[in-house]
């Protein structure tokens, strides 16, 4: 099975042309493992960025510039090409970062020795997370773990010196399916999620986050028994915190140093940080069904449109544009019970369709600009 089936594949939409200036970083697709490059022209077709097949989706660095993604490694790859499809799991991979043009480098690879799959060789490799950026762009964090035993660190890699560093080893592996944590890098420190077992046998969402260097800062539980559904580091009026979503649609806020939990004074909404103070803002809210409706509020909080609702939280399929006055989203289609290839693009009340021009799946969403979230007190 290629990768791109194992995960939500993210399309990076950046610059539909309009009377108003926008970055002219072109639109990435992540189509079938592979990232294209489109250049807004609806009469042209996307060129590929790479080639590969087995790339996961990428993150977008904090200028907007690059993009940090992991892919397979070719020990994997070369794997599937003598034995076909393989079942289920995280497999070893490697961190790339890129241009909009498709070039770049390979930031982390396999370790010397490193093997899968070959006849009388033991099993031996590195599994890695999505990156994550530092808020300034010039180090990437992820979370490795040995293959097919596993032994979990957190490393960052400084993108002037072209080195990598691991700040934090051996962590206990996370219960239940193995994998590497979740990462995110925030003003605070490092973010890592990470899921344990508890004394009752049932399952705990646990966060630790680390200073750049590795230093402990906090580590506590949230959820109490609830599932989440999703977390991000955020900005709560100037105080960086941890919001997540529960499975019951309730938004918590954790404060990051202490760990302390409270209800949000509003519900927390995406913007576009490189034109933080004129982005209008996507809020998610629940509508009567339990499901969300997304909504795009203007700078005093104002609804400007609601867009198609669907039963799940995937924000990936909602994103504003660099300048923060466009919406790219994909209409949920409830027979199907799955999201439309078809983006459409929402620009001061006109909504233009941008068919897929290459006909591949869309197997994700959209991000069109780094991704950042605020809670603003009174919304929701």
């Amino acid at each position: 099975m290629r990768r791109a089936l194992l995960t939500f594949a993210i399309c990076l939409l950046v610059i539909i042309q309009s009377a108003s200036a926008q970055s002219n970083t072109p639109l990435v697709l992540t189509i079938n493992g592979d990232l294209w490059a489109w250049n807004g022209d609806p009469a042209g077709a996307p060129g590929s960025l790479t080639t590969w097949g087995y790339n996961d989706p990428g993150v977008i660095s904090p200028d907007g510039s690059r993009i940090a993604y992991n892919s397979l490694a070719t020990i994997v790859v070369d794997a599937l090409a003598r034995v076909g499809g393989l079942a289920g799991g995280e497999l070893p991979s490697n961190i790339w970062v890129i241009d909009f043009s498709g070039n770049g480098i390979r930031v982390a690879e396999q370790p010397s020795g490193s093997s899968f799959m070959t006849e009388g060789v033991p099993d031996f490799g590195v599994v890695r997370s999505s990156p994550a950026w530092s808020p300034d762009g010039s180090r990437l964090v992820w979370a490795e773990q040995t293959f097919p035993n596993p032994i979990d660190s957190l490393v960052v890699y400084n993108l002037a010196s072209g080195s990598a560093q691991t700040i934090v080893a051996n962590l206990p592996p996370s219960a239940g399916v193995t994998a590497p944590k979740a990462v995110a890098w925030g003003r605070t420190g490092i973010v890592m999620h990470d899921i344990q077992m508890g004394g009752n046998g049932s399952m705990i969402d646990l966060f630790s986050v680390y200073s750049p260097e590795g230093a402990p800062i906090s580590s506590f539980q949230v959820g109490a028994g609830r599932i989440l559904q999703y977390w991000a580091v955020m900005d709560d009026n100037g105080r960086e915190v941890l919001g997540t979503l529960f499975n019951d649609g309730v938004w918590e806020l954790y404060d990051l140093n202490s760990g302390a939990s409270q209800i949000p004074s509003g519900i927390p909404e995406l913007f576009s940080p490189l034109n933080a103070g004129g982005s209008l803002a996507l809020s998610p809210g629940i509508n009567e069904v339990g499901g969300f409706t997304w909504r795009a509020l203007s700078s005093d909080g104002t609804i400007l449109a609601e867009f198609v609702s669907a039963p799940y939280f995937i924000p990936q399929r909602y994103a504003l544009s660099p300048d923060g006055q466009s919406v790219a989203y994909s209409d949920f289609q409830e027979g199907q019970n799955t999201f439309s290839d078809v983006i459409n693009i929402w620009r001061e009340g006109t909504i233009t369709v941008m068919p897929n021009p290459v006909q591949f799946p869309l197997l994700g969403g959209v991000q069109w600009a780094p991704i950042a979230w605020r809670v603003r007190a009174g919304v929701g």
